[in-house]
């Protein structure tokens, strides 16, 4: 075990070491600043008369053409890149199967990895067209007409949405389509 006397010692040596470096620190800095604000004027001078040089015309267009060609080279590389690393095309290959639950027909896209979509808007069994949403009702288009009865509140469309989810996940784990 160390002694508390070398400790101590130790502590002060270190302490000591930093207030000087701390000390060289803004003697240092206190001499830069002093003759660095001889020279800030003719830097001054230097820059301005640097930024107030005309360019030709010629030059600007070359540069903004080079600016974007190298951005658009360098989104063309990123991308392939992407594309490379095996990132998911925008449409997934998959099967669009229509399901029949009770008086509806559900668009389901089935993806070869086993997950599927159904839409959340269903189609009328009897006039084959999408229902609409008006309000809190979705009715089949032929409902103005008085050509159909398929009026269903939101509510209880939410339960058949939900419903005809469950009764299409059992048959694609049942393997029937």
């Amino acid at each position: 075990m160390t002694h508390p006397k070398a400790i101590l010692i130790k502590l002060l040596k270190s302490i000591g070491v930093y207030s000087w470096q701390g000390v060289i620190g803004y003697i240092v800095g206190a001499m830069i600043l002093a003759y660095g604000g001889i020279f800030y004027s003719q830097i001054l001078n230097y820059a301005t008369l640097f930024l107030n040089i005309k360019t030709p015309l010629w030059a600007t267009i070359a540069l903004i053409v080079l600016c974007c060609l190298y951005t658009y080279i360098k989104v063309a590389q990123i991308l392939s890149k992407l594309n490379q690393a095996g990132q998911p095309s925008k449409s997934p290959p998959c099967k669009t199967i229509l399901f029949t639950i009770d008086d509806l027909k559900w668009n389901t896209k089935i993806y070869d990895d086993g997950h599927f979509e159904v839409d959340r808007i269903s189609i009328c069994l009897q006039h084959d067209l999408t229902l609409i949403r008006a309000n809190i009702d979705y009715y089949c288009p032929e409902y103005i007409k008085k050509n159909c009865n398929i009026m269903i509140d939101h509510i209880q469309y939410d339960l058949l949405y939900v419903t005809a989810k469950s009764y299409i996940d059992k048959e694609i784990r049942n393997k029937k389509c």
